[in-house]
């Protein structure tokens, strides 16, 4: 069994210190840490870098955590700590863009929608942020068309590195 090199150990540290305290602080740690989309109201801009520590479940962290232990180390050690940590991060950051930007169409398509039928983006945006939707939007919109407008907006990011970085994101993709 191989040894897991200095900068894995701290990543996995990392992300098991923020688990373990979204478990115990709670559902506020959650939303202040996890990343949403700029335009609703949640949105940090921290959320860019913690929402790759934050994981939905303990089977999310579990097979994150393997993954970066299980191929981590050999990139570090070829690559060196900084390297590494560049990569890590960076495809952290890539896909919080990516993901940002696939909702970004989704949204903007439903805003569209919206507004082609009387609806203002800006009495959109305050119902979306108080948490609330017009059921009106739902006899304009395909339920598909509905379900990733809503989903764009109200919906977090978390995870975007780690496992995902090696399953997903080796060209910083990653879906939620």
């Amino acid at each position: 069994m191989r040894n897991v090199t200095e900068t894995v150990k701290q990543l996995i540290i990392i992300n098991i210190l923020f688990f373990i305290g979204t478990q115990v602080v709670g559902d506020g740690a959650y939303k202040m840490l996890a990343m949403y989309f700029p335009e609703n109201a949640g949105f940090q801009y921290w959320q860019t870098i913690t929402h790759m520590f934050m994981h939905g479940g303990y089977m999310h962290i579990f097979f994150n955590m393997f993954a970066l232990y299980s191929f981590g180390s050999a990139l570090e050690s070829i690559w060196g700590s900084k390297k590494f940590l560049f990569f890590y991060i960076s495809c952290g950051l890539g896909a919080a863009l990516l993901h940002t930007g696939i909702n970004y169409y989704y949204f903007s398509e439903g805003i569209n929608i919206l507004a082609e039928n009387g609806f203002a983006k800006a009495e959109v945006l305050q119902l979306l942020n108080e948490g609330k939707i017009n059921t009106q939007w739902q006899e304009i919109m395909t339920v598909s068309q509905f379900g990733d407008f809503t989903s764009a907006f109200l919906g977090t990011v978390v995870g975007a590195s780690g496992g995902h970085l090696w399953c997903d994101s080796c060209v910083c993709f990653y879906v939620s």
